[in-house]
């Protein structure tokens, strides 16, 4: 009878010279190709469904990392000797051979269904859970026993027999990186390619191994700064963030929200606004940074108009920057109409409301009590709404609040902040009726951008004496 192509694949093959023992293992490896055929629409269907949920999709290039659904880190025993695996080898990187024209712009060469060689490509994995099922398999187990460190490499690399080529199981479209090496006759593998062992497992990538660079944006970044008509400039900040997020990675298990001045929506030469008065001390404008936050590592929102900056800047603390903890807090705790606000709080410590400062008023360069709130509109002569606090304009607030967590999303509050007055506004974040006291999250302060032309942030006393108020 003859067999379908796809079963034949799967068969292992390698039968022993003894009759009746060939005759068993071939019945042994029609079976398990046909249970693998019925693995391969599972993988299919579990395929469809992370490339439904990916966000990104890149071609696969050096330094993939790939895993295999044998693969183990338990020990083995396939005969009378213990074999461990190594730390970590239940992930393997990727090394891209065959192409060496065609590279990302992190020149990162990309893979093809050609890379699929044991060593050169893919180092084997530790241990393997199918056993040792032909002579010559168990025949060098027996000889890779006898030595202790060859028993610490697992069982992987005596039983790994790799496909000729990948297989890309699912269409790539969508997939734009490499049209040269398209056009150029080869083809590329994906996130949803799969390299068949004969030894029983699918071999599939958990990364691309594609490293952004600063010159690209993904399309999810593109399609967020267009939502919120973010300018050329204000895009770095996107590249930012991913940095942010490499050296901080708890910074993507939360709500963070990323102040970068000098950023925000600047006013035109003798412009004032209802929201960025100038003032001696900000003549560009007081609210000149913007605020981007993101939920667990994903872009949700973006406002142009905030500030990092106390009013006076002359005779007020600066908080310095750097990565805070932020919880939820009554704005004025001693007043009737104090509202809903959230405070800066010591990264390493939440319990700690001494933060690093600049210019502090007791010398100490620390700063006490630093909320991020709302402030009114800002003129020369007008009162002052923030000491060393955190920012955005009353008319925004109540949005951005909701957005960031600490203020409640309810019908009644809606429109707060409509009427562009703080008081009125402040009755209608009344602190009790509006705080998330669930709310936990973190602000990152950036003043990359920031040009301090009159050197006011600076320090005052000795950096962290830690002095009272």
């Amino acid at each position: 009878m003859e067999k379908d192509s796809d079963e034949l694949k799967y068969l292992e093959g390698n039968y022993s010279d003894n009759q009746l023992k060939a005759v068993n293992e071939l019945w042994e490896d029609e079976k398990q190709a046909r249970e693998l055929m019925d693995l391969e629409e599972y993988m299919k269907k579990y395929l469809h469904y992370v490339e439904s949920k990916r966000d990104e999709h890149h071609y696969l290039v050096n330094d993939a990392i790939l895993t295999c659904t044998c693969c183990t880190k338990e020990p083995k025993t396939p005969i009378d000797k213990e074999f461990t695996a190594p730390k970590g080898s239940d992930e393997v990187l990727l090394k891209v051979t065959k192409n060496q024209r065609y590279f990302n712009g992190a020149g990162q060469y990309f893979a093809t269904v050609d890379d699929s060689k044991k060593i050169y490509n893919i180092e084997p994995f530790g241990n393997c859970d199918n056993p040792p099922d032909r002579d010559d398999e168990i025949r060098v187990l027996t000889m890779a026993g006898e030595s202790e460190e060859l028993r610490k490499l697992g069982t992987c690399r005596y039983l790994m027999k790799l496909n000729d080529k990948w297989e890309n199981m699912i269409s790539d479209i969508g997939y734009q990186e490499v049209e040269e090496l398209n056009e150029a006759g080869i083809e590329g593998i994906t996130m949803e390619s799969i390299l068949f062992c004969k030894h029983g497992g699918f071999i599939y990538p958990k990364t691309s191994g594609y490293i952004m660079t600063e010159t690209t944006l993904t399309k999810e970044e593109e399609e967020f700064a267009d939502k919120y008509g973010l300018t050329e400039e204000q895009r770095v900040a996107l590249f930012d963030i991913r940095r942010y997020f490499e050296e901080y990675p708890e910074l993507m298990e939360t709500t963070t929200v990323f102040a970068f001045e000098g950023l925000g929506i600047k006013l035109a030469d003798g412009e004032e606004s209802e929201w960025n008065g100038t003032n001696t001390y900000h003549p560009d404008g007081q609210y000149g940074a913007i605020m981007i936050v993101t939920k667990e590592g994903v872009l949700s929102y973006a406002e142009t108009k905030g500030s990092t900056l106390p009013d006076n800047m002359a005779q007020s603390a600066a908080v310095c920057e750097g990565i805070y903890r932020l919880v939820p807090i009554k704005h004025k705790n001693d007043d009737l109409d104090g509202y809903a606000a959230a405070q800066l709080r010591d990264f390493k410590d939440e319990g700690n409301q001494a933060i690093d400062a600049y210019n502090s008023l007791y010398g100490d360069d620390l700063a006490r009590g630093v909320n991020l709130h709302m402030a009114g509109q800002i003129r020369s002569d007008a009162a002052i709404y923030s000491i060393a606090c955190i920012t955005v304009p009353v008319q925004v607030y109540r949005d951005f609040g909701v957005e960031v967590g600490f203020i409640k999303d309810l019908e009644e509050n809606k429109n707060a902040g409509a009427s562009g007055k703080y008081g009125t506004t402040k009755t209608e974040l009344l602190y009790e009726d509006n705080i998330n006291l669930d709310f936990r999250g973190c602000i990152v302060i950036d003043r990359e951008y920031y040009e301090d032309s009159k050197g006011y942030l600076k320090y005052n006393g000795e950096k962290g004496a830690g002095s009272e108020e």
